[in-house]
């Protein structure tokens, strides 16, 4: 019913609103956009996991270049997933469980593992610590974590690990999986202190973590439990991804994985910091490998920072195959256009202050 609400107050994508354009040179083309990172100082990477390769900008958003290749060898990439950037270093995390660290030029620097931890999100903190946010499974259910590891990818210590309960029953490798509608997701956002926000979107509190890795306090937010509505269910088993050979493919297209709607919606797949308030976006794609990203479509919600009520809501829609990012606390839409082409700028959420 609050979907349904919010789908008469809001037709279109008028709760994101346009702020900065970014330009791609005429001999360069984006494929498959599927992770962004804004450094401290303003710059801006995007990584195209079709192509390998990381495009970036200067923070006035000129256009600096591109690296990365197709590859096993030194600043070669096969699948990556993600990516962060502080003010020294770009570092771009693959499926294969490797951390790559560029200079923010895009020179190799070296590169390290980071075994039993299938990549989410993650930080870098400070003394070459990171913190790692992870998927593990067993024989009874799959997992999140939130791990400290070192500058070789080894482990120092779990803040965090919950069942995730995204995976309704887990069926034997990518087989007779059942999921839930609208699944959770877990997210890392940096605050104005030099501190991170970290969250589990099972839960409605996020914890503030320093940067040696120490957890500070824990942030409580009155977040909506929402059921699944019909509209629900037909946005979210309509909603189809391009595939390899160039035919798209739809959750209805997948005969090995079931969509439970019977549990209430996540309260949230990603969060994004404005100075007093703090938004939390519900998007129908989370804790799948198909996008990691803000899909197309999403509802959110708006709450003081301080006291944790909720004082908002909003919706937006974007035409199919468009992504939104949320990382480093801004907000980067990919949105396909008229002539299927890509066009980057970045956006704010309307009550976000």
């Amino acid at each position: 019913m609050w979907l349904l609400l919010l789908l008469g107050l809001f037709v279109g994508s008028e709760d994101l609103v346009k702020q900065k354009g970014y330009l791609l040179p005429d001999d360069a083309f984006l494929a498959d956009p599927v992770a962004m990172a804004f450094s401290p100082d303003g710059r801006l990477y995007l990584l195209d996991r079709e192509q390998k390769r990381v495009f970036f900008w200067d923070a006035a958003g000129r256009f600096q270049g591109a690296f990365g290749t197709e590859g096993q060898g030194p600043g070669e990439f096969l699948n990556p997933f993600q990516l962060q950037a502080d003010n020294g270093a770009v570092y771009i995390w693959e499926d294969r469980q490797v951390i790559s660290v560029f200079s923010p030029k895009g020179e190799f620097v070296r590169r390290f593992h980071t075994t039993s931890a299938r990549p989410r999100v993650f930080a870098p903190l400070k003394n070459d610590l990171f913190l790692l946010g992870f998927r593990s499974r067993d024989h009874r259910a799959m997992y999140m974590h939130f791990e400290l590891r070192n500058g070789q990818g080894e482990p120092v210590q779990e803040l965090m690990k919950e069942e995730n309960k995204a995976f309704v029953r887990v069926g034997e490798g990518d087989n007779n999986v059942t999921i839930r509608a609208y699944m959770p997701e877990i997210d890392i956002q940096p605050t104005e202190n030099g501190t991170w926000l970290a969250g589990f979107s099972q839960e409605t509190t996020l914890r503030e973590i320093d940067a040696s890795g120490k957890v500070l306090k824990t942030h409580r937010f009155d977040l909506p439990q929402i059921e699944s509505s019909e509209r629900d269910r037909e946005v979210f088993m309509s909603m189809s991804f391009p595939g390899p050979d160039g035919q798209r493919i739809g959750l209805k297209d997948l005969p090995n994985i079931k969509v439970d709607f019977s549990q209430p919606k996540a309260y949230y797949t990603h969060f994004v910091l404005g100075k007093s308030r703090i938004a939390f976006v519900l998007s129908p794609i989370g804790s799948t490998d198909a996008v990691n990203t803000g899909h197309s479509y999403g509802t959110y919600v708006v709450c003081d920072r301080n006291s944790g009520k909720r004082v908002g809501k909003g919706f937006y829609r974007l035409p199919e195959d468009s992504r939104v990012f949320y990382k480093n606390n801004r907000i980067l839409g990919v949105v396909l256009n008229d002539d299927d082409e890509f066009e980057i700028a970045t956006y704010t959420l309307k009550g976000l202050k």
